[in-house]
């Protein structure tokens, strides 16, 4: 008689798996890298966020936190958060994570590909999928991001922007274009695809928050 296999466990459901992918690249510096670490971190402890995480219909949701430059690396692995502790300890280890700098190039096509890939290989499972990718300008390290975009979206994972606005190319050149336009064309992708853009460092939290309250918030 042949021995059975101890059953497979279940993917839990929920309401959303959210990736977090915040741009660490040299364009940079400490100071915005910081706003950056604090506006996240603050979205979480924001009483309308939290609401917003544990009135959904399974009241749970999970999201993991990534930085990416050249290279992509997991600061905060995917979190399961289903009471207001989660949410808590999930925003402090985000605000521990060190604000250094990174001097390596903008590699979008690589951060969504990261991001996808962690989404397709957690333990979760949600019919709501999102890649929430911040950044301040265009991919210059690889082939350009929209293949990768397309193939994602294809898998049912809608990518959202949050571009810290500057203006790319010579300021003189009318066909130098704000980041939140190449976001707009290259980047984002999926049903309801969005951008929130933050127009200048200082603005990270209320762009960051307004952000994540559209994402979880969407039913």
């Amino acid at each position: 008689m042949l021995a059975q296999q101890p059953a497979q466990a279940e993917p839990l459901a929920l309401d959303l798996e959210l990736v977090l992918a915040a741009d660490t690249s040299m364009s940079m510096d400490a100071d915005e890298r910081r706003l950056q670490i604090d506006g996240y971190a603050s979205a979480f402890r924001d009483r309308n966020v939290a609401s917003a995480i544990l009135s959904g219909r399974l009241r749970r949701i999970a999201v993991i936190y990534i930085e990416w430059s050249t290279d992509q690396k997991v600061v905060v692995p995917w979190t399961l958060l289903q009471n207001q502790t989660d949410i808590t300890r999930f925003a402090d280890a985000i605000a521990q994570t060190p604000a250094h700098r990174s001097y390596g190039g903008t590699n979008l096509t690589g951060a969504i590909a990261f991001a996808a890939l962690s989404i397709r290989s957690n333990e979760f499972v949600s019919a709501r999928l999102a890649i929430d990718i911040s950044g301040d300008g265009a991919n210059n390290t690889t082939f350009p991001p929209d293949p990768v975009r397309d193939q994602t979206v294809e898998q049912g994972i809608t990518i959202n922007g949050l571009p810290l606005n500057r203006l790319r190319g010579d300021p003189h050149d009318p066909n130098a274009q704000p980041t939140d336009v190449y976001y707009h064309d290259h980047v984002i992708g999926g049903p309801g695809a969005f951008l929130v853009v933050a127009n200048g460092a200082h603005d990270f939290v209320r762009a960051i928050r307004q952000k994540l309250l559209r994402e979880i918030a969407a039913r």
